[in-house]
């Protein structure tokens, strides 16, 4: 054994590499990956990531049935703190901002105060996604008087909300009582949803 080992570095320049610490060979072709098997183990990685992040980002239909939703969802919120709290909550888009006010309670003047805490707190919508308010049927104009209102007893005014995308639009329907109703104008079929 001792022979050998003395045989050995003359014999690992050659064609071997010759590990100290366990004693054993290994030839010289097995050390590592060749550039072109690092190249194909990228690409199939760089295909695999291409077809994840394309079916995890929404599409534009999708993503307006999202906001859609999370504005139901808020308007549903702004409904039950008008009932439960027993002041008006206001809604307005403002700069493509949905946007949530309360009635001053201190001022003897008629003044509207935006809500800044909470679910209620002023929020854009999703890119390329514009909305607009009609209260009974017609456009609001620039004055905060003009705004949709929840009562505590009911809705002041019927009012729409609508969304609007390339993808199309979606209206939530707000009726004298409070209840929300959506529907989905793009495809001509409605899917009212009472959320009282």
């Amino acid at each position: 054994m001792r022979f050998l080992r003395q045989k050995w570095p003359e014999h690992r320049a050659s064609t071997c590499i010759y590990c100290s610490n366990c004693g054993s060979s290994v030839k010289c072709g097995a050390r590592g990956f060749t550039l072109l098997e690092i190249l194909i183990v990228v690409v199939i990685i760089g295909i695999t990531l291409t077809f994840a992040v394309a079916n995890l980002a929404p599409d534009e239909n999708e993503l307006l049935q999202q906001e859609t939703d999370r504005t139901l969802v808020m308007l549903e919120s702004a409904r039950d703190e008008a009932a439960f709290s027993g002041r008006g909550v206001a809604v307005n888009i403002t700069g493509n901002t949905l946007t949530f006010f309360v009635r001053d309670a201190k001022s003897s003047d008629v003044k509207w105060l935006p809500l800044r805490d909470g679910q209620l707190s002023a929020r854009p919508f999703a890119g390329g996604i514009s909305g607009r308010i009609q209260l009974d049927g017609r456009e609001p104009n620039s004055h905060q008087t003009e705004m949709a209102l929840f009562q505590p007893a009911g809705v002041g005014l019927p009012f729409t909300l609508q969304l609007i995308s390339n993808a199309g639009q979606r209206i939530i329907a707000a009726d004298a009582l409070g209840n929300l109703s959506l529907a989905s104008d793009h495809d001509g079929v409605n899917a009212n949803r009472n959320a009282r």
